[in-house]
């Protein structure tokens, strides 16, 4: 038996037509840490041979829900595909496209809009809802890390966001009409229960059929330039990694207000993505061997309730040939989901931790310099400044750790 059933349920009317769901297929997020967030469609294959495909209008908003797990993610109707069946026999099926926050974004657009220098969180809450038409409401976790200059921007709303995305580095969620907005300091800021295993499943573990590991391909850039209007470009490289392996270089578009800052944000990308040999990671998960409560661990994470997206989970490997597991403490970048009435798979997609690993304070994860915890119980320090000079005619001010 399934351990998910699926409900779609129409927002104002409150028909539910999940009786007559065939199958369904939506992806949220994105595969890798520098790809743009694309928005998804989710396609609802149901049966129409009471044509249900007349209760799809063109922007109504359908909810969708799985069963009795927490959550709820809306969708708007965007398009209609009538599969008829000759003669008025047999099955006739209809297969709706229904757009998510950020897929709807793609489609409206601003003129000339007025935009202040702020957060980078500030600005995506002023270019979803201050001008008309509203393109859906935005739901701050955290306040972003980086500030976006201020500018007058025509192009869609899909597309601003991104350069935001791109200026901030954090993480961002869907839940109901809201998109949820996670800022890269505060990633690491709560813990995750749950495993991603390759054993059994447990009420903390949720046991994957598959797993991928990739290296290098697209994750793998050790110079890069940011680009942001009124700025000179900014560049940063990873000098032993382009002896080591020649230059692989990319271009990014954010709206960085300052020089320090995209350079600083160059930097980053340059030199967290200058390893060929670090691993980011999908696995699938079929619903039916699984315990309830890590099934539930998971939709939380894909409906971003209760600011899930800032979770860091675990994934647990084992490379062939070894005699022990691998643990690692991955971001969940992406999840699809493709079901029918009797089973769901569920794809995810993963990012070490280490490539959200700024410096933060206080911060069991992320706080820590050097790989190990700092203790305070040292014996105690003598100083003996006998002929210590202090010059500090040419120290600069002190950078930030990460950027």
């Amino acid at each position: 038996m399934p351990k998910v059933s699926w409900k779609l349920i129409q927002t104002s009317s409150l028909l539910d037509v999940s009786s007559s769901i065939l199958s369904l297929n939506y992806f949220s997020g994105r595969h890798n840490y520098l790809d743009n967030y694309p928005g998804g469609v989710l396609n609802v294959t149901l049966n129409n041979n009471t044509n249900i495909a007349d209760s799809f209008v063109l922007n109504d908003i359908w909810e969708l829900t799985a069963s009795t797990y927490t959550g709820a993610q809306r969708f708007w109707v965007q398009g209609v595909q009538l599969d008829d069946y000759p003669g008025g026999t047999g099955l006739s099926t209809v297969t709706v496209q229904l757009a998510d926050m950020l897929a709807r974004n793609g489609r409206i657009l601003r003129n000339a809009v007025a935009i202040s220098q702020t957060s980078t969180s500030a600005q995506a809450t002023i270019v979803t809802t201050t001008y008309t038409p509203s393109s859906g409401n935005v739901y701050v976790v955290s306040s972003g890390s980086s500030t976006a200059s201020g500018t007058t921007y025509t192009g869609s709303v899909g597309n601003y966001l991104n350069y935001l995305f791109n200026t901030e580095r954090g993480v961002i969620g869907f839940f109901q009409e809201s998109l949820l907005l996670n800022s890269r300091s505060n990633v690491a800021a709560s813990t995750s229960t749950y495993t991603f295993s390759r054993n059994d499943s447990t009420a903390t573990a949720l046991m994957y059929n598959d797993i991928t590991r990739y290296k290098a391909n697209l994750n793998f850039f050790n110079s890069c330039t940011v680009s942001s209007a009124g700025l000179a470009d900014q560049t940063g490289t990873n000098a032993d990694s382009i002896t080591t392996y020649g230059l692989n270089g990319m271009t990014v578009t954010t709206v960085d207000y300052s020089e320090p800052q995209a350079l600083g944000n160059a930097q980053w990308v340059a030199n967290s993505q200058s390893d060929p040999l670090s691993q980011t990671f999908s696995v699938n998960i079929f619903d039916i061997p699984q315990v309830k409560a890590a099934l539930q661990g998971l939709l939380v994470a894909f409906f971003g309730f209760n600011a899930a997206i800032s979770k860091v989970w675990r994934l647990n490997y084992r490379v062939p040939g070894e005699t022990s597991d691998t643990t690692v403490d991955v971001v969940i970048e992406g999840i699809g989901i493709n079901a029918t009435p009797q089973q769901t798979d569920f794809q995810v997609f993963m990012s070490p931790l280490a490539l959200y690993q700024y410096f933060t304070l206080d911060s069991s994860l992320l706080g820590v310099l050097g790989g190990g915890p700092i203790t305070y119980d040292q014996a105690t320090i003598v100083y003996d400044q006998t002929d210590w000079i202090y010059d500090d005619t040419n120290v600069e001010q002190g950078s930030r750790l990460g950027w």
